[in-house]
């Protein structure tokens, strides 16, 4: 497997144990495949990086695990990784813009069943101590940093009122849902997945198709909900997150990207200063 190999002080790797660690794939590339990373030999990824991915595959494929569509994706090899320091950093920011771009452009080229589990997972290096409000506010920020870096016209079937039910983030024209998970996240345990902020990012009509307002989008958000319930220890599903997309009430899509501890107060992520196009 050919690899970038950078300088032993260069933040994006160095030398551990007289091995090259890094985070990004030959040529630029923004984001490793799961063939990849599980070639012979293994993808050298940096320490912390290494260990992130470790936590994450030991929670999406406990069997109890809510979201079966996770599951399924690590399975099949349909998840692509995406590694970063930070997430306001102009370098990270564009790692995290082009492994975005690069991850529509591939799905456009697969068949739908094949696309529907296809899922770019970003990983954040650690910081221990940060509290989720804390990562609630990095949230917003890389969202609103992407969305100026944007040189895509905001999908014109999106509103741009963020407390419309329809309204979802959207970057290079299309609709995204994007997932975060932190390890604040103590009592939720469904969206703690090791010691990296993480997130998930899949197209906004992934989930119209298999959780949308119908019955048999009914019954797996039924089937999920009690699953959450069941690898939560009892903390109850949050309220917010009971809807199919555009059915629930105001700002309830921005409430679920992050999830706080509790079922009292929703998470709403404003970046209402957006310049939508």
């Amino acid at each position: 497997m050919n690899v970038q190999h950078f300088a032993e002080n260069d933040d994006r790797g160095g030398a551990v144990n007289g091995e090259t660690s890094l985070l990004l794939p030959v040529g630029g590339a923004p984001y490793w495949t799961q063939a990849e990373i599980d070639s012979p030999g293994g993808a050298p990824l940096a320490p912390w990086a290494r260990a992130s991915l470790k936590a994450f595959r030991q929670v999406v494929s406990n069997p109890d695990f809510p979201c079966t569509f996770a599951t399924t994706s690590e399975q099949q090899e349909q998840l692509v990784y995406a590694f970063v320091e930070t997430t306001y950093e102009a370098k990270d920011i564009t790692v995290i813009r082009k492994a975005i771009i690069k991850y529509l452009d591939a799905l456009d080229g697969m068949p739908q069943k094949k696309a529907d589990y296809h899922v770019l997972v970003i990983f954040v290096s650690p910081v221990p101590g940060y509290s989720l409000a804390h990562y609630a506010e990095m949230t917003q920020k890389l969202l609103q940093s992407l969305h100026e870096s944007d040189v895509a016209p905001w999908p014109a079937e999106v509103p741009t009122d963020e407390d419309d039910p329809h309204w979802s983030f959207a970057f290079a024209g299309r609709a995204l849902f994007v997932n975060v998970s932190t390890p604040a996240n103590i009592a939720r345990h469904s969206r703690n997945l090791g010691p990296s902020m993480t997130l998930m990012i899949s197209p906004r009509d992934v989930f119209d198709r298999v959780a949308g307002p119908t019955d048999k989008g009914r019954k797996v958000r039924s089937i999920i909900r009690a699953r959450t319930e069941a690898f939560d220890k009892g903390l109850a599903f949050a309220p917010w997150s009971s809807f199919a997309y555009g059915q629930g009430a105001v700002g309830t899509e921005r409430s679920q990207y992050i999830l706080s501890d509790d079922n009292e107060t929703p998470i709403k992520l404003s970046i209402q200063q957006c310049p939508f196009k």
